[in-house]
């Protein structure tokens, strides 16, 4: 069955390749993969399709599937609606379009890490067929944002356990020290090694700051790692709004809608004839502050009121 489906997918594609010769075949169509149909996905397709059809361009919208027939609907909707670039929203629909092979240019929005899942071997010259616009905040502006909310706060506390990820520390303990901070960094093997490790960790520093991990960021470890800071009084920034609402002081999230719109223009560069490959993956142009007054109240710690004043969401 798998090798009917790439049978079937590699003649559809095929064909496709000859009607591009065809004047008038293509129509500047945009297919939109997306990966779930949930608020975050929702709002960046709805960023993707407002600003691609205020610009002109035929727009096709598919949710992601795993049903044996996909793959070859897919493809069909390929030559049916004329499609020069597909937009994959979601870690799962990018990978399943770039399983496909099917060297056509593909641009992704709402992915953590595209480097790491292997999407593009270089952020700065992807290379290939692909680009597109991470979830991934800036250092920078993560570290900016507790050291606004924390201004006390030198030494700051890091759990990680994958080998990229210490790559990531070395890279951040570069800019934390141009920033006149400290950054302190403690390994975890398991989920198990998490309660000691921090243990250690929150005798050390003035905050901590989390990245996303598999093991220091567990479902299990994030309840240990929010509890301990409530009781040991350290200032947590979490990785997203979920977190601040289960407990951390703080955490930046994307906004999902501007990713869209970041994505679109991707699109237009490459339907302008731009190679995907030449267009070097963005970070989040537009970020949000959430906050937590209650958890700023259970540590003991006031946050500056024109902080409070810029946040997206301030939980009371």
């Amino acid at each position: 069955m798998v090798g009917l489906r790439n049978m079937l997918l590699t003649l559809v594609i095929s064909l496709g390749l000859v009607l591009s010769w065809c004047p008038g075949a293509w129509s500047n169509g945009v297919l939109i993969l997306n990966s779930r149909d949930i608020g975050p996905f929702r709002q960046a397709v709805e960023g993707l399709t407002g600003a691609l059809d205020a610009a002109g361009v035929n727009v096709v919208v598919m949710l992601s599937s795993e049903e044996p027939e996909a793959e070859a609907r897919f493809a069909e909707v390929i030559v049916e609606e004329g499609i020069e670039v597909v937009v994959t929203v979601g870690t799962v629909a990018t990978d399943r379009v770039l399983s496909m092979n099917m060297d056509l240019p593909t641009v992704f929005c709402m992915v953590l890490d595209p480097e790491g899942k292997g999407f593009v071997d270089d952020p700065k010259q992807p290379g290939g067929c692909t680009t597109g616009v991470e979830m991934d905040i800036p250092i920078q502006a993560q570290l900016e944002a507790l050291r606004e909310t924390v201004p006390g706060a030198r030494r700051i506390g890091v759990l990680y356990s994958t080998d990229r990820n210490r790559r990531l520390i070395e890279l951040a303990a570069g800019i934390a020290d141009s920033m006149g901070l400290k950054l302190v960094p403690a390994e975890v093997a398991s989920d198990e090694a998490v309660p000691k490790v921090l243990r250690d960790l929150t005798r050390d520093v003035d905050a901590l700051w989390g990245i996303p991990d598999p093991i220091a960021f567990s479902s299990i470890s994030t309840e240990h790692i929010i509890l301990t800071t409530l009781r040991c009084g350290i200032p947590f920034m979490g990785l997203s709004a979920s977190f601040v609402k289960a407990g951390a002081l703080l955490a930046l999230s994307c906004d999902y809608q501007d990713m869209g719109r970041q994505a679109s223009e991707n699109v237009l560069q490459i339907l302008a004839g731009q190679s995907a490959g030449g267009i070097p993956v963005s970070s989040p142009r537009a970020t949000a502050l959430h906050l937590s007054l209650r958890t700023a109240r259970l540590i003991g710690i006031e946050i500056p009121s024109p902080v409070v004043a810029k946040a997206k969401e301030v939980r009371k």
